[in-house]
């Protein structure tokens, strides 16, 4: 076979493997809605594997992280704003996010080593800060848990941002129902373990980092 004749042949051969590995993609494609969601509960499970934010329309289940449970058992936790990330949900109904935990020291002055000792690090302009990802699963709240009978735990109702990945057109996409129930005493348990609210001062950050973001397709 000739050169040219060879060459001729791979490059066709390449090219309709290129086509049918095209055509038998997979990969799920969807929109992205924006859309807001009112939250005034936020809770931490007792045995600090869990962390929960209820949202008017979804549950937002985290895996908490080893400084943000250290933090909500530290009397401390009075000098720490924390600062929460716009959501991003994938079709399979897992999400992300991030937040930053910020110390503010007061009078007396908390020393170095005791801020260091709760995983904060000295920025150059002097503050400390604390930032970490999030990651877990958004669920249905499903109709045995009315937001109305649940205690609200924050000072005031926030408004978060969320990103979410949605199938097109009339694909349905399955989503799972909350795994937190409710007690006959009103307590909340989740996977029978109880949930404790948090009390720690929070922002809950928008698309512009300032404005809540209204419901919206892109």
């Amino acid at each position: 076979m000739s050169c040219t004749r060879r060459d001729f042949v791979f490059a066709s051969t390449a090219t309709l493997v290129g086509i049918g590995l095209a055509g038998c993609s997979t990969e799920p494609k969807g929109k992205i809605r924006t859309y807001t969601e009112q939250v005034s509960t936020l809770l931490l499970s007792a045995n600090g594997e869990q962390l929960v934010v209820l949202g008017k329309q979804y549950h937002y289940i985290f895996k908490a992280q080893p400084e943000l449970v250290r933090l909500a058992n530290s009397p401390l936790k009075t000098h720490v704003t924390a600062l929460v990330d716009p959501f991003e949900v994938k079709l399979d109904g897992t999400i992300t996010g991030t937040y930053t935990l910020v110390f503010h020291n007061g009078t007396p002055p908390i020393s170095d080593d005791e801020i260091r000792a709760l995983g904060f690090t000295r920025h150059d302009d002097g503050g400390w800060l604390l930032s970490s990802a999030l990651s877990g699963r958004r669920y249905l709240i499903g109709n045995t848990l009315r937001m109305g009978r649940i205690h609200e735990t924050l000072p005031q109702t926030y408004t978060v941002t969320v990103n979410a990945q949605e199938t097109p057109g009339d694909q349905v996409t399955e989503e799972l129902v909350t795994p937190i129930v409710m007690a006959s005493d009103g307590v909340l348990l989740i996977y029978y373990v109880l949930l404790a609210p948090i009390a720690l001062p929070i922002m809950f950050m928008s698309q512009e980092k300032r404005t809540p973001v209204k419901e919206s397709f892109r």
